[in-house]
C-alpha cells in the first residue's frame, strides 16, 4: 500500500495505491466514521499528518479498502485509476529536502571516503510527477540524476544509527536536477545555486512505507531519458547504510516528520530541453518528468 498526494480539483487529498488504484483516504474514512478506528480521526488530513499516525493508520487504510472494493457506488465515488487522478509530489511542501553524498562506492579512491556533505534544497525547487522541469535563463550544462530518497517519520535530533530506523516513515524517487558547469567548481556559492533553480527537485511519484520496501540496501535504481536507458545501479553499491544519513544530518538539525534525504547516485546524465525522463525505483515507482525551456 503506497502512499500518494492527489488533486481532487483545487483540493489536495492523501491516497493510498492498492492494486493499481487510489483510495481517496479522507473521503472513505468520512463515509466509515461510525465504525472506523477513531484514534486516526485526523490521519488524513494531509500527508504529514498521515505520516505522522502511520503505524496505526497502516491497518485502518486496509480496512477502508476492504470495505470499498467490490461496493460499485463506493468504487465510484473513492477507488479510482491512476490515469483518472493528477498525482502531485507525495509531500507538496516539505520543511526540508536535502541531497547528500558522495555516498556512493565509485567515489572511493586509494581507499579514502570523501567527505560526507549535504546540500539544501529551496521548497520552490519541489515538483511533482508530470510536472515539468524548467531551464534556468543561462544555464551551462543541466543533468539528471535518479536518487532513493528517505522520507522522515518521526522528528529527532542527535539520533543515533541504531535507532535511525525508527525516525523513518518510507521512501520514494528523486530525480535531483543540477546545473553541473556550476556544481563542479566546487565553490560553495556555485553549488548551493547549482542546486537550487525552482522545479530542481522532482520527487515520487509515492512514498513506500518502509515495512515494504523490501532490502532498502539492494533495489534497482534505473533513469531512462528518451525511453533509453542510461543509468542502472544497486543500492548494495553505497558507501553508507540508510540510517547513516538520518544520523549525520540530526547532527547538525532537527529533523521533522516529512523531510526528505535523497541519497545520491553515482551517474549523471546531460540532458536538453525536450527531453523526457524516467526516473524508476524498485518496490516504488516510476517517476516522469519533461525537461523544458524557460519562457
Amino acid at each position: 500500500m503506497r502512499l500518494v498526494t492527489f488533486r481532487d480539483g483545487r483540493e489536495l487529498k492523501v491516497g493510498s495505491i492498492v492494486n493499481g488504484r487510489v483510495l481517496d483516504l479522507k473521503g472513505a474514512y468520512d463515509h466509515f466514521s461510525k465504525t472506523a478506528e477513531p484514534s486516526v480521526e485526523h490521519a488524513f488530513k494531509d500527508m504529514k499528518t498521515l505520516l505522522k499516525h502511520l503505524p496505526e493508520a497502516m491497518p485502518v487504510m486496509q480496512e477502508l479498502f476492504n470495505g470499498v472494493e467490490g461496493d460499485s457506488d463506493l468504487e465510484r465515488r473513492f477507488l479510482k485509476d491512476r490515469d483518472e487522478v493528477q498525482l502531485t509530489a507525495p509531500i507538496p511542501r516539505p520543511s526540508k529536502t536535502m541531497i547528500t553524498g558522495p555516498s556512493w562506492k565509485q567515489y572511493i579512491r586509494d581507499g579514502k571516503i570523501p567527505d560526507f556533505i549535504f546540500i539544501l534544497k529551496p521548497p520552490t525547487a519541489i515538483i511533482g510527477p508530470g510536472d515539468d522541469i524548467v531551464f534556468p535563463r543561462d544555464p551551462e550544462q543541466i543533468v539528471t540524476e535518479v536518487e532513493l530518497a528517505i522520507v522522515v517519520g518521526r522528528p529527532g535530533r542527535y539520533i543515533r544509527e541504531e535507532e535511525a530506523w525508527d525516525h523513518i516513515a518510507g521512501f520514494t524517487v528523486f530525480n535531483d536536477v543540477t546545473d553541473y558547469g556550476l556544481y563542479t567548481r566546487r565553490t560553495p556559492p556555485a553549488m548551493i545555486r547549482a542546486k537550487s533553480y525552482d522545479t530542481f527537485a522532482a520527487i515520487g511519484p509515492c512514498i513506500t512505507p518502509r515495512e515494504q520496501i523490501g532490502d532498502v540496501q539492494d533495489l534497482e535504481l534505473v533513469l531512462r531519458l528518451n525511453g533509453e536507458e542510461r543509468v542502472r545501479v544497486n543500492t548494495g553499491e553505497m558507501i553508507y547504510p540508510i540510517s547513516h544519513f538520518v544520523a549525520s544530518i540530526s547532527e547538525v538539525m532537527t529533523l521533522q516528520v516529512g523531510d526528505v534525504i535523497s541519497t545520491g547516485c553515482p551517474q549523471v546524465v546531460p540532458v536538453e530541453p525536450g527531453d523526457s525522463v524516467e526516473a524508476e525505483i524498485e518496490n516504488i515507482g516510476v517517476l516522469r518528468n519533461q525537461f523544458v525551456n524557460w519562457k
